[in-house]
C-alpha cells in the first residue's frame, strides 16, 4: 500500500522470510510504493510526468526490486506490471461491481438530463451493518485532484498488510473469495 512506507532493506527481507518458509513469495507493491522519507523506491529522483494536478508519476520500482531481490538473495525474481487487463477482465468482475456501474451509468444520465454539469457521480455507502450502495453527486472542484488515502484502520503497519477491517469492507465489494489449496 502506498500509505506504508517500507525500506528496501524491509522489502527484501519480507521477501526472503516469505522464500524461506514457503519456497517462493509473490510480493504485490504500489507503483507508488514510498521510503520513510517519503521518496519513491528504487533510486527515482525525478518524476517522468506530472499531471494538471501537480501529481509526479513515476516509473514501476518493480524491475530495480526484482533486480536487488535476484542479486541479494540468489534467486530468480521477475516482475509484472498488469496495465490496464485488471480493469478489462470481465470474468473477474464482481456482481457489485457491475451492478454499481449500471446504476453509476443511469445517475450519470440522469444528471445530464436535468442539465447537471462539471459533477461526477460517486458511489456512497451507508453505515448499516448490511452492504447497501447508493449513488450521489460531487462537483468537480471538489473532488477533482484531490488524494484519498487509505485510512489506518485498514492498515497493519508492522506487518505490511491490511487488516481485518479493510477485508470485512472489501468482501461485499468482490463478493465471495476463492479458496486456494496448496498441492504440497
Amino acid at each position: 500500500m502506498p500509505e506504508v512506507p517500507v525500506t528496501e532493506d524491509e522489502l527484501l527481507a519480507r521477501v526472503e522470510d516469505a522464500y524461506a518458509n514457503y519456497g517462493f513469495c509473490v510480493a504485490v507493491i504500489s507503483e507508488n510504493i514510498r521510503d520513510p522519507d517519503g521518496l519513491p523506491l528504487g533510486g527515482h529522483d525525478a518524476p517522468w510526468f506530472i499531471d494538471d494536478f501537480g501529481h509526479p508519476y513515476y516509473d514501476s520500482p518493480a524491475r530495480y526490486l526484482a533486480g536487488r531481490i535476484s542479486r541479494s538473495l540468489g534467486v530468480r525474481a521477475r516482475y509484472e506490471k498488469p496495465g490496464t487487463i485488471q480493469r478489462s477482465f470481465i470474468q473477474a468482475a464482481s456482481e457489485s461491481d457491475l451492478a454499481e456501474a449500471e446504476m453509476a451509468g443511469r445517475a450519470a444520465v440522469s444528471a445530464i438530463r436535468e442539465g447537471r454539469r462539471g459533477a461526477m457521480i460517486t458511489l456512497e455507502r451507508d453505515d448499516t451493518r448490511d452492504y447497501n450502495c447508493y449513488t450521489g453527486i460531487a462537483a468537480l472542484e471538489e473532488v477533482g485532484g484531490r488524494v484519498r488515502p487509505v485510512p489506518d484502520s485498514f492498515l497493519s503497519k508492522g506487518e505490511a498488510f491490511v487488516t481485518q477491517d479493510f477485508i470485512d469492507y472489501l468482501k461485499p465489494l468482490v463478493g465471495p473469495l476463492p479458496v486456494i489449496g496448496r498441492l504440497i
